[in-house]
């Protein structure tokens, strides 16, 4: 279970301060892990003129999705629009391949490598300000799962209250650079997170970063007591594994591209409704995951979720240009690019083509979302609340 937990490691490499020099040369190592985009015009480039078979029909677009790691929980919609026909009824035919070390997905998203990847909202904005013109599409996941974990022994309820103890975090990461703008951390000594709960087992006075639907499970498992403290109650919350594509898609390809989006809602909302079929073929595909752990891992996502008791696929992963606005600020303010190289309204794409019903809102920018998604896990500032 070991390479599953230590993916957040692997996915720093942007937050660190790349200059764009860097990041480029990045690109090298992504070569030739999948066979990218398949057109009708053989170019690389995806449209909406595709090809007809010999019976006059439009044959199925072959388009690949690039995750942001190995299969898990966070994926499990995706899977489910795959294994429930979704994608084909949207005459789509759908590759997912697994993403890992060394696969950073907004650059092979922007070089055309793949026509959709799966990437979080704050690292959508800080490739753009570095070149990449990816959009986003679709956001299943409204409230950020990253947390931080302490042992209940500590005592420490909020974020507030670290203090005198050891954090392991990738320090360069934006969430990280928040928590220090945003709290005292006396006697806190930060290291470099490594991967794994081994260290949170062996000490009580040891806290590290996870995601919600990862690492506390892998450390109750351990025997321990972690109490989980969400950095989204502290204001920072970018939308995670959201969909994503390039913004030359969109316009060429836009039927197909909202079709993806279509079908990709509608699994979500059969994954949150019974994820087991969809567990087993995860853990098919994954052997660091087990079923058992796969029903955890899901349980404790979907609060995250945005409106899991939804049954409109036309407003489940619509987006809130004001999260957008205030991520790009937040993001400009910590100093990973300067507030104009980015125009948080050209970071999404309008997949649902109007506002869905009940005040809710799509992701052109348009409005301010009102469903109430998560009640069961309110967060602390109203700012956030879709």
């Amino acid at each position: 279970m070991e390479r599953a937990t230590t993916r957040r490691r692997f996915l720093s490499g942007v937050a660190a301060g790349l200059g764009a020099s860097c990041w480029l040369g990045s690109l090298a190592g992504c070569g030739g892990e999948g066979s990218g985009i398949a057109s009708s015009s053989g170019d690389g480039t995806l449209s909406d003129e595709g090809p007809i078979g010999p019976d006059g029909k439009p044959t199925p677009r072959k388009v690949e999705l690039l995750l942001n790691w190995y299969p898990e929980a966070e994926h499990g919609g995706f899977f489910a629009a795959e294994a429930l026909g979704f994608y084909r009824e949207e005459n789509l035919d759908v590759t997912i391949v697994d993403g890992g070390p060394g696969k950073p997905v907004s650059p092979q998203v922007d070089q055309g490598r793949f026509a959709f990847g799966i990437e979080n909202a704050d690292r959508i904005l800080v490739f753009r300000a570095r070149g990449a013109d990816v959009v986003a599409l679709f956001a299943p996941l409204h409230t950020s799962p990253r947390c931080i974990l302490v042992h209940e022994e500590s005592g420490i309820t909020k974020l507030e209250d670290l203090a005198n103890l050891t954090l392991a975090m990738n320090d360069d990461d934006p969430f990280a650079k928040f928590m220090r703008a945003k709290l005292p951390l006396p006697g806190v000594e930060v290291v470099a997170y490594t991967g794994g709960v081994k260290a949170f087992l062996a000490r009580k006075d040891f806290a590290q970063q996870g995601y919600v639907f990862s690492e506390p499970i892998l450390a109750r498992r351990g025997g321990a007591k972690p109490r989980v403290l969400l950095v989204s109650d502290l204001g920072f919350n970018p939308y995670t594994s959201v969909l994503i594509a390039r913004t030359e898609t969109t316009r060429r390809a836009a039927a197909v591209v909202k079709a993806m989006v279509r079908a990709s809602s509608r699994g979500w909302l059969a994954y949150l409704k019974d994820p087991a079929p969809i567990n087993a073929r995860i853990a098919a595909r994954n052997p660091e995951m087990t079923e058992d752990f796969l029903a955890e891992s899901a349980a404790a996502l979907r609060p995250f979720c945005d409106d899991p008791a939804t049954t409109d696929a036309r407003r489940f992963g619509t987006m809130d240009p004001a999260r957008w606005l205030e991520l790009r600020d937040q993001l400009a303010s910590l100093g990973f690019f300067e507030s104009s190289a980015v125009d948080p309204a050209a970071a999404v794409f309008d997949a649902f083509g109007s506002p869905p019903p009940n005040g809710s809102v799509s992701a052109n920018g348009s409005g301010v979302s009102s469903s109430n998604r998560l009640e069961q896990r309110p967060l602390s500032s109203a700012r956030f609340k879709v």
